[in-house]
């Protein structure tokens, strides 16, 4: 914004107005929870920098990380995955996965390798699950990342959790 001429205030106000678009990089706070939602598409790059979003969120409680298989990798996929896998556990500093599709095992390999407590991992061919369980295990203060390529379904996930946990957050009247 400096370099165009636009004051401090104006470009300010303009980050404040700034809606990304959907289901890229999104942060949504649920009570003293953080669900971050980059459920739409995923890559070997894309992953990392939502694994550096995940290490950077403020949390006082757990990183969880639900991420699931990226596409289009070809010959790549399974040592990709793997490498996600461990940068999970040294580039997100995530405390607990939830690795889901059909690479779920390669992800959770990587992560163990890294020095992930196998107890702390859990792979799922169908994600749909995924939120029941995490409602249940999610505490005041965690961070949650979801991030897989979009034919995965995160993206029901997140919005089946986000249900879960406001419900939960609003006291009956």
């Amino acid at each position: 914004g400096r370099a165009w001429g636009l004051r401090d205030r104006d470009i300010a106000q303009g980050l404040q107005a700034f809606r990304g678009p959907e289901r890229r990089c999104q942060s949504r706070r649920v009570g003293d929870l953080w669900l971050l939602d980059d459920s739409y598409n995923a890559s070997p790059q894309s992953m990392r920098a939502a694994l550096d979003l995940l290490r950077e969120t403020p949390a006082r409680g757990q990183r969880i990380a639900v991420c699931g298989d990226m596409l289009e990798l070809g010959d790549a996929a399974q040592a990709a995955h793997l490498r996600l896998g461990q940068e999970i556990v040294t580039v997100g500093g995530a405390d607990r996965l939830f690795a889901c599709g059909q690479f779920a095992h390669d992800i959770a390999r990587g992560a163990r390798q890294a020095g992930m407590p196998a107890r702390a991992i859990e792979t799922v061919a169908d994600p749909s699950h995924v939120a029941d369980a995490l409602a249940k295990l999610a505490s005041p203060g965690d961070a949650i990342l979801f991030k897989a390529s979009r034919a995965v379904g995160l993206d029901a996930v997140v919005e089946l959790l986000f249900a879960l946990l406001s419900s939960r957050a609003t006291p009956p009247a």
